[in-house]
C-alpha cells in the first residue's frame, strides 16, 4: 500500500479535525445546559460544592473552545494538550475501575466507559505532539 504514503502529510490534520469535532460534540450539549451539568459534577466525590461550577466551566470551555481550536487548527497544540490531560483524568478518576474490562472476552458495553475517554485523551495528546498538520486556518502571531 505504498500509494498511501503520498497522503502522509494529511494524517495530523485528519487526527486533529476528528478529535476536535468529537470534543465539540461532547461540549455543546453541556453548554446548552450548564446548570444541569454543574449539578452532575456536584455529585462526584472529588468535586464538592461550590467548586463544581468551576470544574463544570473548565470542562465545557475545554470541550467547546478546545474543540473549535482543534477543528480550525488555531492553537491546536495547546488545545490538544489540555483536552488530552482532561480526558485522561476523566478516564482514570471516573472510569478507572473499568480498566481491566478492556481485557474482557465477553465484550460488554462497560469496557467502553474507560476506553473512549482514554483513547480520546491519547489522541488529543498526539495532536499536541504532532501539531496542526498541513491544512489549518493560519492566524499571524498565534502559531
Amino acid at each position: 500500500m505504498r500509494f498511501l504514503s503520498q497522503y502522509e502529510p494529511f494524517a495530523a490534520t485528519i487526527l486533529r479535525v476528528t478529535a476536535g469535532a468529537i470534543l465539540f460534540a461532547h461540549g455543546f450539549p453541556k453548554l446548552l445546559n450548564i446548570a444541569g451539568f454543574a449539578d452532575f459534577v456536584s455529585t462526584l466525590p472529588w468535586a464538592p460544592r461550590p467548586f463544581h461550577w468551576l470544574l463544570a466551566f473548565a470542562v465545557i470551555f475545554t470541550e467547546v473552545v478546545g474543540g473549535l481550536a482543534m477543528v480550525t487548527g488555531i492553537r491546536a497544540r495547546t488545545a490538544g494538550f489540555f483536552a488530552g490531560v482532561m480526558y485522561l483524568l476523566i478516564a482514570m478518576l471516573m472510569q478507572g475501575r473499568q480498566f481491566f474490562l478492556m481485557f474482557n472476552l465477553n465484550s460488554s458495553d462497560q469496557q467502553s466507559y474507560f476506553e473512549f475517554p482514554f483513547l480520546l485523551g491519547i489522541v488529543c495528546l498526539a495532536v499536541s505532539f504532532l501539531g496542526a498538520g498541513r491544512v489549518r486556518v493560519r492566524v499571524r502571531d498565534w502559531d
